[in-house]
C-alpha cells in the first residue's frame, strides 16, 4: 500500500458529499512538529511513511460501497492537537489506493 500511496498516479481520493465522515482534508491537519499544514502530496507521503513504519492499521468493512474492506489508522500528533484518523481503500483490482478520510478525529 505504502508504493501505491508513493506514485500519483495510482491514488485518487474518495469525494461524496453526501457521506460526511469521507473528508480528505490534509489542507485542515498541521504537519507534526510545525505551523503548516499539509499539502496534498505530504499528505500521501506521511500516509506512506506511516504504513512503512508498520503504525497500526485497523481492516474495517466500508458502508460505501457496503461490505467492501477499508484500512483506518488513528495516529496520535503533539499534546495540544487531536489525533489524526485515516481511512483508505483499495480499488477491487488492488492497481490504485483511495483516500477515504485524513483529517483531525472529531469522534
Amino acid at each position: 500500500m505504502a508504493a501505491l500511496c508513493e506514485e500519483p498516479s495510482k491514488r485518487r481520493v474518495f469525494i461524496n458529499d453526501a457521506i460526511q465522515r469521507c473528508r480528505w482534508h490534509y489542507h485542515l491537519v498541521f504537519v507534526p512538529g510545525t505551523d503548516q499544514k499539509f499539502t496534498e502530496p505530504e499528505s500521501w507521503d506521511y500516509v506512506s511513511g506511516l504504513i512503512r513504519r508498520k503504525e497500526a492499521i485497523r481492516v474495517v468493512k466500508l458502508d460505501t460501497p457496503y461490505g467492501d474492506i477499508g484500512f483506518q489508522m488513528k495516529i496520535a500528533l503533539e499534546k495540544n492537537r487531536p489525533e489524526l484518523y485515516i481511512k483508505l481503500a483499495l480499488n477491487k483490482k488492488r492497481t490504485f489506493i483511495i483516500g477515504r478520510s485524513f483529517h483531525y478525529n472529531d469522534e
